[in-house]
């Protein structure tokens, strides 16, 4: 499989669609944030539209980093967050307080698996403040009120999401961007004993920068409770389409970066190689306790294929892909039917994305499974600019929240 087209793409729970083209402002960066290796392009996401820019998805060779190469301006994320991020699906109080229990079983069990990393600390000293980044609308907070942190304080940067910590739960949120240089005088001067960020950290416009500051915050000898999806076991699809998640890191390049700013890696929780949840301790010479993998590239490869049925889908008819982002440890992806060109097909596929949309957007059920419509196609770039090529009829569009 050197091409494919996207043909249409169906919402998904929670999830709608952002065009990329001419007019969205792009950086590009070539090198790995762990290890300053040269990306190797793997896929180029495209048009036949000359004037659509083209996005490359590289991966580092050597430790295994997954992530955008063209990707928007820090400005543009900063905005996004800020003022668009979560808009469409904001939470009430009963629905938070309702998740304060953190779920055990499914998908966000692993909040839950990664609040449990406390108790591998020999002594947590409560006295001292918990802080989490990127706090969401402050489940976690609760519980580690809950669990006995006299203070608890989260940074957030959705502007909503800080105001209804604030507001409704009556905890202390900062509405800030945790990768700029200048951090707000309460953060640095807490001096938290434990951080905790779980499935945020492959969303930062810096993650060097993003440690760095966690790292400038605490003491030799204090905690950082991290989780984050694990480039080699997150659904190829979501890690190739869906724009917030800028980075994937494997288990190896995640513990090299937390290493690179003073971290060691003491604990892990991790369910599977879907997730990567960790407890690492700030120390004067921390060391590595992971072994990269051997062979990345042609593990990513055999993924791509099997996430789009390379060897099943042809040029002259549809294919209707199904995915998950999770289950089990393993890709799941499936033909649910194979259109032929005609008006049948194409009234089926216009009712299908009327009832996407409607379960998803106006109904916001949650569904585990997304849907596009694909077929092989005549590749459009060289060969040598990316492996695969994956083509949109006429803007490259990508999953956001």
């Amino acid at each position: 499989m050197n091409a494919i087209l996207i043909e249409r793409q169906f919402y998904g729970s929670r999830l709608h669609f952002l065009s990329v083209d001419s007019n969205t402002p792009l950086t590009s960066s070539k090198l790995c944030p762990t290890c300053d290796t040269v990306l190797s392009p793997l896929t180029v996401l495209t048009t036949h539209k000359k004037s659509s820019p083209r996005i490359l998805i590289g991966v580092c060779e050597h430790c295994g980093y997954l992530g955008y190469m063209n990707r928007p301006t820090d400005e543009w994320i900063v905005e996004f967050y800020n003022n668009t991020w979560d808009q469409e699906h904001k939470r009430s109080k009963e629905h938070v307080i309702s998740n304060v229990n953190l779920k055990t079983t499914g998908v966000k069990s692993s909040r839950h698996l990664a609040f449990k990393l406390l108790e591998n600390i020999q002594k947590v000293d409560t006295s001292r403040p918990f802080c989490e980044i990127g706090a969401g609308y402050g489940e976690i907070l609760k519980n580690a009120q809950n669990f006995g942190f006299t203070k608890v304080i989260g940074i957030e940067h959705s502007k909503h999401r800080a105001e209804f910590i604030n507001s409704q739960l009556g905890l202390p949120a900062i509405h800030a961007d945790f990768c700029n240089q200048e951090l707000p005088q309460e953060i640095v001067e807490a001096k938290p004993h434990v951080l905790f960020s779980h499935h945020v950290f492959e969303h930062v416009r810096d993650p060097n920068q993003f440690i760095a500051n966690c790292a400038r915050i605490q003491n030799e000898g204090d905690y950082f409770i991290l989780g984050l999806p694990n480039s080699e076991g997150e659904h190829i699809l979501y890690g190739l389409l869906y724009l917030p998640h800028i980075h994937g890191f494997s288990r190896y390049s995640i513990e090299k970066l937390l290493n690179k700013h003073g971290y060691e890696v003491i604990a892990d929780n991790s369910p599977d190689t879907t997730n990567t949840l960790i407890l690492a301790q700030k120390k004067k010479s921390p060391v590595s306790h992971t072994k990269p993998h051997k062979n990345i590239l042609h593990t990513l490869n055999q993924r791509i294929e099997q996430a789009f049925h390379a060897k099943k889908i042809t040029q002259d008819t549809s294919t209707l892909i199904s995915w998950r982002q999770r289950d089990h440890n393993v890709d799941v992806s499936k033909i649910v039917t194979t259109q032929k060109n005609g008006m049948l097909n194409r009234l089926s596929t216009h009712i299908r994305d009327l009832l996407a949309y409607i379960k998803s957007q106006k109904l916001h059920r949650f569904e585990a499974d997304y849907k596009i419509l694909v077929r092989k196609a005549s590749r459009i770039t060289p060969p040598n600019i990316a492996r695969y090529e994956i083509q949109f009829p006429e803007k490259v569009t990508l999953y956001i929240k």
